[in-house]
């Protein structure tokens, strides 16, 4: 334990000039670095010396009961061969052990610890350390001198051992000085000490007969000079202090005493006064060996920790509640009756004394200050006098009051549910999954912990107040209330505040089968007057013509290729109003939700022969509604059965809805390249079809486009709300229909894995593939496919409004995967990036100069830059296989 503010444990005193300085943990003694920091002295002591020394002195006594260390490096300017031929020197650093503070009429031991003399009749600088014996300021006597090498940075260890009472200092590592019987021959007996420490230069100009004190700028040193001290540790290593048995105690009303144990899990109010208990000892072995039992003055006080900012209780002054310090035979050596608020809060402390080995306890008197049910946790600091060094120790006391809501199987009614501790209130019924009932919701108190349940609104409006057993209902619809949650206890107690987010929707949401559009079209909309809520349409599924589920025998679902079921429902057409194409086999598409809440409509395309039923968020099931194969003529037409012509409906004259007569030739959506405004003369570009997958049974065509775009690292990470920014902005897709009609399906974003994933991390290099499928009227389907690419040094951005907001990119060039112009590139840019580069060199003898090596040196750049294209074009390769095998 020791301080780290050496102001606060040390004040220092000029003594010759003005060069005393603590800085950090530097002690600067003397120094010529400006002249007010020497002076002329006059007299016997240091005749024709120019001296620059000060003291610093321990603002409180040290103790001579409790053995300590300090490890110090001192530091003097070496006297060079210039001053050598000049001048006389002579630099010092000493402890000093001191009866008392007035430093200069104290009798005590001073010890020069460190020193260097230097006279022009010397062949070489000394160092010396000694002892002298001080009476009434004055040094009487000198004596254990030693001489030792020259030294500019020593290290000096001062070390006090109470039980022996000896001072020694070790000088790098060799012990220099050691002075027994300090408290009996020097201090007269005393326990304690001041602690002074002091330093500093003098010098004379040997060739100057005569001293002139007017003026002093004639003498100077050679050089600029200082010497100090710093500190590296300051140890009481007999000491290791301990903070334990922190507890808490409530009244007796049986014995008239605080002698209840508080546990960790009791429910307390908020000021009930408790009795607050600690012990503190010394638990080092060595603070009691060899018959000596060290002894340490310290102070206790309450402190303000990381874990702890906020104390959990509150002492207070009150007449008939004393602070007390008993020791380890239960006798009180200290109390006091009305201790004020700052005596365990405040700078000090309380005063308290350890030892050797044995505890003592202190208990004092406070109040829960605990707020809304968090933790009561208690931290002391332990502060050990002579050194400020310090000892925190943390306990909580009573844990969080958890305000705990039933379990979903617990039946509250069982005698044997715990009701009332085990958990305090139900919330029934149980939200769904997306967090909707569609039925009334009931908050149910049960006291025990706690009497009353105080239910307020997310506005910190009062909804009431629930006595055991009584319950806060919530009846309508709502698409969204939060209601607060605290129990109380009459004593008051609180605990911690819990939420319950509320959505009911009752409404059932409608399904309609158009046989002329082949559509299935599931509605939960309400009118603005209903007072209902929407949860949104979550599913369209089969079912049994009675409404019950299918048998996982009656369908066979089909993987479907490029797209997860859910992901099927995302894009828009016409605001909320989605459509969604069949799978062959396809028994039920999943909707995509945005916190809990589904589109109001959600349409289904060409769905199989079968009984439907569509469901919202909230678990709300429609009708059952049928979907038939289109009905055939029931009266023969004039040349037979089949109608006019005995033409096929399926055929190029006939009346299938998906081709109908003179229509164009079905085909999927084509896609084009926008021209890029950035680029002058930049023409759009079709993109031609890598796949097309013909659907017999429904005559539909389905298509993959596949397109590159490179981009430069940046500190962004697009999603796919930026990506369809991107598509509208990059791609012009047509419909091959003369209805034009397109549905667009969802950005979907895959890593280099083939892991769908929210956003493209473009902070580092990497390959993406990002993917939109576009339907058309009939069904038919093109997916775009662009393999997104990330590259250090590459120009951000491609076309149009993008910027740097969204990620994608600002206005430069940026290359497509064949370094093409073709799939939005700069033409030829992942080429020739390196060859410009190397053409823009310095022409200076040539354009790589007159040296061969840069020649190599350019060569290599080359070569090294064509292996790292070389293997960005193979990681993008090796990404677009992942992806087919993640989505195949």
């Amino acid at each position: 334990m020791g301080t780290t503010d050496y102001n606060t444990l040390l004040e220092a005193t000029n003594l010759n000039g003005e060069p005393a300085l603590i800085e950090g943990s530097t002690l600067r003694a003397g120094s010529t670095l400006q002249p007010e920091h020497y002076d002329f002295v006059p007299g016997d002591l240091y005749p024709y010396y120019i001296v620059s020394d000060s003291a610093f002195l321990s603002r409180g006594p040290v103790s001579l009961t409790a053995s300590w260390m300090v490890r110090t490096h001192a530091a003097a300017s070496p006297i060079v061969e210039a001053e050598k031929e000049k001048y006389a020197f002579f630099t010092y650093f000493s402890v000093c052990f001191l009866d008392r503070p007035e430093a200069t009429k104290a009798g005590g031991l001073g010890i020069c610890t460190y020193g260097q003399e230097w006279t022009t009749s010397m062949a070489s600088p000394r160092t010396i350390t000694y002892a002298t014996r001080i009476i009434d300021g004055v040094n009487q006597t000198r004596f254990n001198e030693k001489e030792l090498p020259e030294y500019t940075r020593p290290s000096l260890v001062y070390a006090y051992d109470a039980a022996a009472d000896t001072f020694t200092v070790e000088l790098d590592g060799e012990q220099t000085m050691r002075v027994a019987n300090v408290r009996r021959d020097y201090l007269g007996g005393a326990s304690e000490c001041w602690l002074g420490l002091s330093g500093g230069i003098g010098w004379r100009n040997d060739l100057v007969e005569t001293l002139d004190p007017s003026n002093p700028e004639k003498y100077p040193a050679t050089q600029t000079r200082t010497v100090g001290l710093t500190f590296d540790s300051m140890a009481l290593p007999k000491l290791d202090p301990e903070i334990s048995g922190i507890s808490l105690y409530r009244y007796n009303d049986a014995t008239k005493k605080y002698d209840i144990p508080v546990e960790k899990h009791d429910v307390l109010g908020a000021g009930e006064v408790v009795q607050v208990r600690c012990t503190v000892r010394n638990k080092s072995a060595a603070a009691s060996a060899d018959g000596f039992d060290e002894q340490y003055s310290m102070h206790l006080k309450l402190a303000h920790t990381t874990d702890n900012p906020t104390q959990g209780i509150a002492p207070f002054a009150e007449a008939g509640f004393p602070m007390e310090v008993v020791d380890k035979n239960g006798t009180v050596t200290s109390s006091v009756e009305e201790p004020g608020p700052e005596t365990l809060s405040g700078k000090v402390g309380v005063p308290i004394t350890l030892s050797g080995n044995d505890p003592v306890s202190v208990t004092y008197f406070a109040r829960i200050n605990q707020a809304d049910g968090h933790a009561v946790k208690v931290s002391h600091e332990l502060i050990e006098d002579t050194f400020q060094g310090s000892q925190f120790a943390t306990a909580e006391l009573i844990a969080d009051q958890e305000l705990k809501p039933a379990p979903p199987s617990m039946d509250p009614d069982d005698p044997d549910s715990g009701a009332g501790t085990a958990f305090h209130y139900t919330r029934l019924p149980i939200a769904n999954e997306n967090g909707w009932n569609r039925s009334p919701v009931a908050v149910t108190f049960y006291a025990g912990d706690f009497d009353e349940l105080l239910v307020t609104a997310s506005d910190g409006g009062a909804l009431g107040t629930l006595a055991d057993r009584e319950a806060w209902r919530q009846t309508a619809d709502t698409d969204g209330v939060t209601v607060s949650l605290q129990a109380r206890s009459t004593a008051g107690a609180l605990s911690k505040k819990g939420t319950e987010a509320i959505r009911i929707d009752t409404h059932v949401p409608a399904l309609r089968w158009d046989a002329s559009a082949g559509t299935l079209t599931a509605d939960d909309s309400v009118p603005p007057s209903s007072g209902k809520a929407v949860a949104g349409v979550w599913k369209v599924y089969r079912v049994k013509a009675d409404g019950r589920a299918l048998d996982t025998d009656d369908v066979t679902k089909s993987p479907v290729v490029g797209a997860s079921a859910c992901s099927l429902s995302a894009g828009s057409v016409g605001g909320d109003r989605v459509a969604m194409s069949r799978a062959e086999g396809q028994a039920a598409w999943d909707f995509n939700l945005t916190d809990g809440v589904g589109a109001t409509v959600q349409t289904v395309a060409s769905p199989a022969p079968g009984f439907y039923v569509a469901e919202d968020a909230a678990g709300n099931v429609s009708s059952v509604v049928e979907v038939r194969e289109a009905d055939e003529p029931t009266t023969p037409g004039p040349d037979g059965p089949e109608g006019p012509g005995d033409q096929d409906p399926t055929g190029p004259g006939g009346q299938n809805p998906t081709n109908p007569p003179d229509s164009e030739t079905p085909g999927p959506p084509t896609v084009i390249i926008k021209p890029d405004p950035g680029k002058p003369g930049d023409t759009s570009k079709p993109l031609p079809p890598t796949k097309v997958e013909e659907d017999p049974a429904g005559k539909l065509s389905h298509a993959v486009i596949e397109d590159d775009l490179t981009v430069g690292t940046a500190k962004a990470f697009p999603s796919a709300v930026d990506f369809t920014t991107l598509f509208s902005e990059r791609y012009d897709v047509s419909s091959t229909l003369s209805d034009g009609a397109l549905t667009y399906g969802p950005i979907r974003i895959f890593n280099a894995d083939g892991q769908e994933v929210d956003a493209v991390d473009r902070t580092k290099p990497g390959d993406w593939v990002i993917e939109q499928r576009i339907v058309d009227s009939a069904g038919n389907s093109t997916t775009i496919r662009l393999s997104y690419h990330v590259r250090e040094g590459v120009i951000d951005g491609w076309l149009g409004s993008g910027n740097a907001s969204d990620g994608l990119g600002g206005t430069g060039g940026s290359s497509g995967g064949d370094g093409s112009a073709g799939a939005g590139a700069a033409a030829g840019e992942g080429r020739g990036r390196f060859a410009s580069a190397l053409r823009a060199l310095p022409q200076t003898g040539g354009i790589f100069g007159s040296c061969p090596l840069h020649v190599l040196f350019a060569l290599i750049m080359v070569l090294a830059s064509a292996y790292g294209m070389m293997r960005l074009r193979q990681e993008s390769l090796d990404c677009k296989e992942r992806y087919r095998e993640a989505v195949r």
